[in-house]
């Protein structure tokens, strides 16, 4: 999931944006407010990071090593990424063509001027 959110510039990670599956133990990735890099210049404090490698991360992965254990899965995804890439796309288009961003610019452009 880390991967596939830096490759969509996917910010603001933390603990409150993710869902636990209990049945099977999966995450699954919420609350996409901040997509396409727009964390690393809207937050007040930038993500300039692609994902947070914080010493809880690293312990998980300490017996294996953290190269061993992520190179495998990271290659895995990004060929599985590349694969369906045309699926990727469509789904990105969504976000990008979604007018709502642009209403709300809008609607605080006009609203300020009206009212004088």
């Amino acid at each position: 999931m880390c991967l596939s959110h830096w490759i969509l510039g996917v910010g603001d990670r933390h603990l409150n944006n993710y869902l636990l599956d209990t049945n099977s133990g999966e995450l699954i990735g919420i609350d996409f407010g901040h997509v396409f890099g727009t964390a690393t210049t809207l937050l007040p404090v930038p993500e300039l990071l692609p994902f947070r490698a914080t010493p809880q991360f690293m312990g998980v992965f300490a017996p294996m090593g953290v190269e061993a254990a992520m190179r495998g899965p990271m290659t895995r995804a990004l060929t599985s990424l590349r694969e369906i890439r045309s699926v990727l796309f469509c789904l990105m288009e969504v976000f990008v063509r979604e007018p709502t961003l642009d209403w709300c610019k809008y609607s605080r452009n006009i609203l300020p001027n009206k009212s004088s």
